[in-house]
């Protein structure tokens, strides 16, 4: 019981990992945009 418990909690982590990753590289490929449109 203990060991599925640990099983499901690695698999969301492992999901949030993903989830981080790639919300970071879409940040870091629209920040400039939106920085450059910004400009004056």
């Amino acid at each position: 019981m203990a060991l599925d418990s640990i099983n499901i909690n690695k698999k969301r982590i492992n999901i949030l990992l993903i989830f981080i990753k790639v919300a970071r590289a879409y940040l870091l490929c629209w920040y400039p945009v939106f920085f450059f449109q910004s400009l004056p």
